[in-house]
């Protein structure tokens, strides 16, 4: 972009956004040095297009823009309502059954105020769908995100009820939201876990995942979370969900896992090195060791980890207790000789 274009990206970016954007996350968006950012804001802030407000949380700064008494008038886009459709196709199963019915009305009224001749085009659109298996149900969760959504945008923290696990004991949390994450055909709410007395502190350096199917019961509190840092952006893109540190990892795969794995995405850093015989090695930041594992393993023998050496070992006695497994030799695993 040259200049002139950024300011303007800044300044649609930060008209239409619901909330405060961090230097980060802008100099993040436009590709620049967070001193370009600050300079092009210093230019923003002497227009006469709106009032800049700069407010400081955690020793970050964030940019907002006082609206205009008059905003401009937008008309409605055909393509972008059929992008959405699109989008309410490929993400329609993961949400509650009144959330689904509210969308789909909200498209129809959109549609509707268009004139005849650019009326969204469903052709097409309405015969794509989503492929996926192990689908979570959640019909009965509407209430429960309705109230996430309101308390992350409210910035309140909650009170959080709260099973982890089929057979686990219910516990409950005080939990400040700060976003919602739709991973692997399932919801999660990311926030953090904070003390129960007090002033309003995290319990631990790491954000924390909820699977929003596993909430029992919210209920929001009159505790603002507003000290407690947003979700990190730039952190979404290594591989795994599971918050924990950051390693490296290499891994081989042979030709028969390597047009799949090089076609996509896995870490926002990765690396691949494609050989004579068609396989290939990736390296890439990864979160989560046990993701790792799991990942590797499903590719069966068409995969390698070959570092950190650690989690190699660890790869090692997995794939010796699922051999005990099968060949009958794990004690007190009845189950499976029996099959």
């Amino acid at each position: 972009m040259n200049p002139s274009e950024r300011l303007l990206s800044l300044y649609s970016m930060l008209l239409f956004s619901p909330k405060a954007i961090s230097l980060k996350e802008l100099s993040s968006r436009m590709g620049c040095s967070k001193q370009t950012i600050i300079r092009d804001m210093n230019k923003l802030e002497a227009s006469s297009f709106g009032k800049l407000v700069c407010e400081k949380q955690n020793r970050e700064c964030f940019y907002r823009l006082e609206r205009p008494g008059k905003l401009p008038k937008l008309s409605l886009d055909a393509g972008g309502l059929q992008q959405l459709a699109l989008c309410r196709s490929f993400l329609m199963h993961i949400l509650p059954k009144d959330m689904q019915d509210r969308t789909e009305k909200t498209l129809q009224c959109a549609s509707a105020y268009m004139q005849n001749a650019m009326k969204v085009d469903y052709i097409g659109v309405e015969n794509s769908k989503s492929v996926f298996k192990g689908a979570i149900d959640y019909t009965h969760l509407g209430k429960i995100l309705e109230l996430l959504i309101a308390a992350i945008h409210e910035h309140q923290v909650c009170r959080i009820c709260y099973r982890a696990a089929v057979h686990g004991k219910k516990k409950t949390y005080c939990f400040a939201p700060k976003g919602l994450i739709a991973y692997h055909e399932a919801l999660y709410v990311r926030g953090w876990v904070v003390f129960d007395k007090g002033n309003v502190i995290q319990k631990y350096d790491q954000p924390t995942d909820l699977a929003v199917h596993r909430i029992i019961k919210v209920r929001s509190t009159t505790c603002s979370s507003d000290s407690l840092p947003d979700m990190a952006c730039d952190d979404d893109m290594k591989f795994g969900l599971i918050q924990g540190y950051f390693f490296n990892v290499k891994i081989w795969f042979d030709v028969s896992a390597a047009t799949y794995v090089s076609e996509r995405i896995w870490s926002v850093d990765q690396s691949i090195v494609r050989h004579q015989d068609g396989s290939l090695t990736l390296t890439m930041t990864c979160r989560s060791e046990v993701e790792v594992i799991s990942w590797v393993l499903s590719f069966g023998d068409a995969a390698e980890l070959l570092s950190p050496v650690w989690l190699r070992q660890e790869v090692v006695e997995r794939v010796k207790n699922m051999a005990e497994c099968y060949t009958g030799k794990r004690i007190g695993t009845d189950s499976c000789s029996e099959k």
